[in-house]
C-alpha cells in the first residue's frame, strides 16, 4: 500500500494539533518522517492515536518516561513481599534485630566464658545454648 505524504501544516490540521506539536512528536518518533518536511499520514496518525490513547488510559505519563502499568506491577510485588515478611514474623520464623542482638551478645559472652552463662553449659560439654534458651536468659536480666 502506498503511504500518503503530507507536510507538517496538513498533518497538524488533520490531527487537530499545532504544527509545532507535530514537529515535537516527530522528534519523539511518533510521527513518521518520509523526507524533509514530509510525513507519512497513515502511520503518523496511527502512532499519535495510540500514544494519546495510552496517556488517557493512564498507562504512560505525558513525557513517556513513566509506565503506570509497570509501576503498578512493581508496587504489587513490593506489597506481596511486605505481606510475606509480616507472615513470617507472625509465624515466628523471623526474629527481630533486638532479639538477634540479645542472642548474639549471649553467644559471645558464652564463648568468652561469661560467668552468667556458665550455668547453661552441661557437665563439661562445651556447646552454645539454644536460641530459645539464650532468649530466655536475656529476658531474665
Amino acid at each position: 500500500m502506498h503511504e500518503t505524504e503530507v507536510d507538517a501544516k496538513t498533518l497538524s490540521e488533520f490531527l487537530g494539533l499545532h504544527p509545532r506539536q507535530v514537529l515535537k512528536l516527530a522528534e519523539q518518533g511518533l510521527i513518521v518522517r518520509t523526507g524533509r518536511g514530509k510525513f507519512a499520514l497513515t502511520q503518523s496518525c496511527a502512532n499519535t492515536v495510540k500514544h494519546f490513547r495510552e496517556q488517557l488510559a493512564g498507562h504512560k505519563s505525558a513525557d513517556g518516561k513513566i509506565d503506570a502499568m509497570k509501576s503498578n506491577a512493581l508496587l504489587k510485588e513490593s506489597q506481596r513481599r511486605l505481606v510475606d515478611l509480616k507472615y513470617q514474623q507472625l509465624a515466628a520464623t523471623l526474629i527481630s534485630m533486638a532479639e538477634l542482638e540479645l542472642v548474639w551478645a549471649d553467644l559471645v559472652d558464652w564463648k568468652l566464658g561469661s560467668p552468667r552463662l556458665q550455668r547453661t553449659r552441661h557437665r563439661g560439654r562445651m556447646r552454645p545454648p539454644s536460641t530459645s534458651a539464650a532468649l530466655e536468659l536475656g529476658s531474665q536480666d
